[in-house]
């Protein structure tokens, strides 16, 4: 059975296999952006906002550019908020009234 061809909504245009980032990749930034936190850097000091990490500089396109620079940036929003709370990543979630009894 053949399946029906997808269409794009009208108006909408489908993601470019450029801008999406790779799973190792993300990760790595999101890493980056967390160690920036921890060492008490601030949210300004995202390396990818020097002019020479920007599109027109490294020749990337500015969808690419912006998931790369967005991916740093929550890294070091997550981190900052455990630091600032604290609050460990790791920690169990402990319902009230302790664990369900049987």
């Amino acid at each position: 059975m053949k399946r029906p061809t997808q269409r794009p909504h009208p108006g909408v245009a489908p993601p470019s296999r450029e801008a999406v980032l790779s799973s190792p990749e993300r990760s790595e930034l999101l890493r980056q952006g967390a160690k920036a936190a921890a060492r008490g850097e601030d949210k300004d000091s995202n390396p990818l906002s020097q002019p020479r990490n920007r599109p027109p500089a490294t020749g990337e396109s500015a969808a690419h550019w912006l998931q790369r620079s967005d991916a740093w940036t929550l890294g070091h929003e997550t981190q900052s908020r455990i630091r600032n709370h604290g609050l460990l990543a790791w920690a169990p979630v402990v319902m009230p009234g302790g664990p369900p009894t049987a």
